[in-house]
């Protein structure tokens, strides 16, 4: 439902940065951060067991991996980097593969 609100929250170090966004269609939601431009975000894919996911901008600025706690492995990240790869994200950016 769009305007349904959700808090992200990115590990950072030993710590984690928290953020609200706002749903604003399938897959797409609109951080909202006090002071700075809203940033549109994308789910680009999800793995069928909801362990990793592929988030970025729709500019391709910005992307990142997610994986939850304990649940990385390589198969799984090689599919997150193709799907980045695919929708025209710079890898050269991103860093190695663990």
């Amino acid at each position: 439902q769009n305007g349904a609100g959700m808090r992200w929250q990115v590990p950072q170090g030993d710590r984690a940065i928290a953020f609200d966004t706002v749903l604003t269609g399938p897959s797409r939601y609109r951080m909202i951060s006090r002071g700075a431009s809203p940033l549109d975000l994308w789910v680009l894919w999800v793995d069928d067991d909801f362990r990793t996911a592929v988030v970025g901008t729709p500019d391709g600025r910005f992307g990142w991996i997610m994986d939850r706690p304990g649940q990385a492995s390589r198969d799984r990240t090689a599919a997150a980097r193709e799907i980045l790869d695919f929708n025209g994200y710079d890898l050269g950016r991103f860093g190695p593969v663990p």
